[in-house]
């Protein structure tokens, strides 16, 4: 390990921008195919489709912790406003 991150501790190579580059979409796709799974797997009703849209457009537009969006769903589900 301590070999391959040399080079980002030396300087900008080849291939650091090569890796910086290529990994970033990849990471980004995986991110967004989980994303999509987990959609489709919780949401059973239109106040669980509702509040899947207002956690997304909050978590793009704010700088809430996500923390916050967890406690609030969950308590959303402790009291039966959403059901599986």
């Amino acid at each position: 390990m301590v070999v391959g991150l040399a080079p980002w501790w030396m300087g900008q190579t080849e291939r650091t921008t090569f890796l910086t580059q290529g990994v970033g979409p990849i990471t980004l796709g995986i991110l967004f195919a989980v994303g999509v799974k987990i959609l489709k797997t919780s949401n059973h009703g239109l106040p669980a489709y509702a509040v899947s849209i207002a956690v997304c457009v909050l978590m793009l537009r704010t700088h809430i912790s996500p923390l916050w969006f967890m406690a609030v769903a969950g308590l959303l589900g402790g009291f039966g406003v959403i059901n599986r």
